[in-house]
C-alpha cells in the first residue's frame, strides 16, 4: 500500500512538472528572414569583416557539390566582432541548422583597381577610335548579411 501511494505521488509530481516546463517553452518556427543558402566560401578577410561567396542550394549538374558552385553564388559582406573572426582565406563554411544568413543592407564602396583598369581601357579606346567612352563608375554594391538564429518564437497575433 505504501509503495502504491509513493508511486502515485511520484507520477503526479512528474506530470505536473512536465506540464509546467512545456508552458514556459515558446513555440518556435523557422525565421522567415533566413536566406535559402547555408554555405559560403571566404574570399577576403579583414579584422572586423569578411567578403564571401554564398553557395547556391540549387546548382548546375556539372558541379560536384554546392561548394564548387559558389562561383555562381552571390558575393556577400559580413561584419564581425574582431575577437570572433576566426575565418581563413578559401575556408568552406556550412552553417549549423540553428543558424542562418539574413539580409543586412548593402555595402557600397569604390573599387580603386577597377577605376585604374577602366581608365586604361578608356585610353586605349580613345587612341584607337579617337572617341571618349564612359565605362561607368567604379562603385561596387555588395549584399550585406549577418548570421542569426534560424529558429524564432511564433508570433501570436
Amino acid at each position: 500500500m505504501y509503495k502504491l501511494l509513493l508511486l502515485t505521488i511520484l507520477i503526479s509530481c512528474s506530470s505536473s512538472k512536465s506540464s509546467k516546463t512545456t508552458d514556459k517553452m515558446p513555440e518556435l518556427t523557422r525565421n522567415p528572414e533566413c536566406l535559402e543558402q547555408n554555405k559560403m566560401i571566404i574570399k577576403e578577410i579583414y579584422d572586423d569583416a569578411v567578403f564571401a561567396q554564398l553557395c547556391p542550394e540549387k546548382y548546375k549538374s556539372y558541379y560536384d557539390d554546392s561548394f564548387d558552385a559558389c562561383s555562381d553564388g552571390t558575393r556577400i559582406f559580413i561584419e564581425l566582432d574582431p575577437k570572433k573572426n576566426n575565418y581563413v582565406d578559401h575556408q568552406k563554411v556550412t552553417l549549423s541548422e540553428s543558424k542562418c544568413f539574413v539580409n543586412n543592407g548593402v555595402l557600397v564602396y569604390e573599387d580603386e583597381f577597377d577605376g585604374q583598369m577602366k581608365q586604361m581601357v578608356q585610353n586605349v579606346i580613345k587612341q584607337r577610335t579617337g572617341e571618349d567612352v564612359d565605362l561607368g563608375d567604379n562603385i561596387r554594391r555588395v549584399r550585406k548579411v549577418k548570421i542569426v538564429e534560424s529558429m524564432v518564437p511564433v508570433s501570436k497575433n
